[in-house]
């Protein structure tokens, strides 16, 4: 197994994936003054990309130190946060208001 992706050794990306996560921790999509969320879309928009991040820094490594399948599973349940991150996020940007 090669150690290195684009000449950088797995550890260093998963501390860049850990940065990207820890910024998004802290910027995030907040809701306007007159906007309402249910709880469901507002755990959603809040932890859902910084999650997605952690996840695929839990996959890179496990892809290192567990194995392959593991890694997939870690990396398909990202993908899925991903979309449903997004969905939700470009849902709630065309909701129309009243």
């Amino acid at each position: 197994m090669n150690s290195t992706f684009w000449g950088l050794p797995v550890e260093g990306w998963v501390g860049l994936c850990l940065a990207v996560a820890g910024f998004y921790w802290v910027v995030w999509p907040r809701p306007t003054p007159d906007e309402r969320r249910s709880v469901w879309t507002g755990f959603i928009l809040r932890w859902g990309h910084a999650l997605v991040w952690v996840l695929l820094a839990a996959a890179l490594l496990a892809y290192r130190f567990v194995g392959l399948l593991t890694a997939q599973v870690l990396g398909l349940a990202g993908l899925a946060l991903y979309i449903l991150f997004m969905t939700t996020l470009i849902g709630r940007r065309f909701k129309p208001r009243g």
